[in-house]
């Protein structure tokens, strides 16, 4: 056995032996934060029309009236001859990712540039829109630097649907992507604290996300039908935008985004230019009529023997390709969940002896239902 006690090496001066390596020019950045983070839900506030309740809802299982904006995708595949039921089942770890199945699928079947196309035109609002809201965007980042912090302000985006999903609407709109990194976009099954509702999730989850941060702004369409409680608010520092941003329409338009300017800039006004759009309606509708007696037929994507009308045909009921197996099972797995989910809240929600009970009840998200239960105007399903 070899002795290496006559081996030393030299010690460190004292001086050195602890200290820390040299700080960067601008460390005090991450010691401050940025002057203001703007988290941004990204269904219905990001988008025009409900990327998630779309795919999830109506695609996966070939549902065209599971949600009200599934018309216009539907009309938009009709023109292009595209399929509006998933065929297969993508291969992959898909099996409790409804969204990523869909939107796999949809690839698979009819290419990068198709799946490009319908996120830049259904759900982003078209060219017009995006270049409109990326100027925007650049407009809100270097505010916080004419502001006098010396750093750009910080955007965020954060989903009651599914983080990488997010991530893959963007790829399709990069003049967008650039100010939401990986790092920026979250989804609210990755909070670490239990707490009850999904806006009052979202602001700790911003808070996570920039500790230093001297402001901190929540912008969400989901706000009218989930206040999140005072304390979660305080606790987090996070402020909620509450200007003119109706539930499930057009989300950023030119009708609102001078009210989040003027809330999160203040002073000044932004110089872009945004254009018209069909859902900037009064009430920020969509433009679907579920009436419409539009008799035209959409061939499958696999040149099927049946020909399908999306907006008309129960997916059960038509000569289409059958739902695959896999996405039926999870179906099943989802509509079981929801029913168990329904059934433990009723319980909890019982009022005790003597007590009113006037809370709303408040369904669960991300989940994916019965055909039987879509119907657009049944507002007690689960919405993210």
């Amino acid at each position: 056995q070899r002795s290496f006690e006559h081996m030393s090496l030299p010690s460190p001066p004292a001086s050195k032996m602890f200290a820390p390596p040299d700080r960067p020019a601008n460390q005090h950045w991450a010691e401050q934060g940025p002057p203001v983070l703007i988290g941004f839900d990204f269904d219905c506030t990001l988008t025009v029309r409900h990327f998630f309740k779309v795919f999830s809802w109506g695609y996966l299982s070939g549902n065209m009236r599971g949600h009200p904006h599934c018309t216009a995708f539907a009309e938009w595949c009709k023109k292009r001859k595209i399929g509006t039921r998933l065929t297969s089942q993508p291969y992959g770890m898909w099996q409790d990712n409804a969204l990523g199945m869909a939107l796999e699928g949809f690839v698979k079947a009819n290419g990068q540039e198709a799946y490009k196309a319908c996120i830049r035109e259904i759900f982003f609002g078209g060219e017009a829109r995006i270049a409109a809201l990326a100027s925007f965007l650049e407009e809100l980042r270097n505010a916080g630097l004419k502001s006098g912090g010396g750093r750009p302000n910080d955007m965020a985006i954060v989903t009651a649907g599914r983080s990488a999903t997010v991530l893959r609407a963007l790829w399709a709109a990069p003049e967008l992507a650039k100010f939401f990194p990986p790092p920026m976009v979250w989804d609210v099954s990755q909070c670490r604290h239990n707490v009850d509702g999904v806006m009052a999730t979202k602001a700790l989850i911003l808070r996570e996300i920039s500790p230093h941060a001297k402001r901190i702004i929540l912008v969400d369409d989901s706000l009218e039908s989930d206040e999140p409680a005072s304390w979660v608010l305080d606790s987090a520092g996070v402020e909620m935008f509450r200007g003119r941003l109706p539930y499930e329409a057009s989300g950023l338009n030119r009708l609102n985004f001078g009210q989040l300017w003027t809330h999160a800039i203040g002073g000044g006004s932004p110089t872009t230019v945004w254009p018209s759009h069909e859902l900037d309606g009064e009430d920020g509708e969509d433009e679907a009529d579920e009436d419409d007696d539009d008799d035209e037929v959409i061939e499958d994507n696999e040149g099927g023997d049946g020909d399908i009308d999306p907006l008309k045909s129960d997916p059960e009921d038509s000569d289409g390709p059958p739902t695959p197996r896999g996405v039926r099972d999870l179906l099943k797995r989802q509509e079981a969940k929801s029913k168990a989910k329904g059934k433990a809240k009723a319980s909890q929600d019982e009022p005790m002896e003597g007590v009113e009970d006037d809370a709303d009840g408040d369904a669960g998200y991300n989940e994916i239902i019965s055909d039987d239960d879509l119907e657009p105007d049944d507002e007690s399903r689960p919405m993210p």
